[in-house]
């Protein structure tokens, strides 16, 4: 957003003004070690976020009492374990 800035001030001035398009270069650069730190942190996260789903569900799982689910099928319990899958 910033770099469309500074082109389009750089469009729409008078006269051309290096230090605006060294502004835009310098901007640019700096896209590349943003946009690697942005993707490792929703990696951190989602693993993070991930991992703690999980220990709540294994956590309900166990508090469950064998009673409520003995009329269910297999196939039930099946689909809530890939339910539980494709939220990972």
């Amino acid at each position: 957003m910033f770099s469309w800035s500074v082109i389009g001030k750089a469009a729409f001035s008078k006269e051309i003004v290096w230090s605006n398009f060294t502004y835009w270069f310098f901007l640019l650069i700096l896209l590349v070690p943003a946009n690697t730190a942005a993707t490792w942190f929703q990696n951190i996260t989602s693993i993070k976020l991930g991992s703690i789903l999980k220990k709540r569900l294994l956590y309900g799982a166990l508090k469950l009492d064998p009673e409520d689910i003995r009329h269910q099928g297999a196939g039930q319990l099946l689909g809530r374990v890939l339910e539980s899958e494709a939220v990972e």
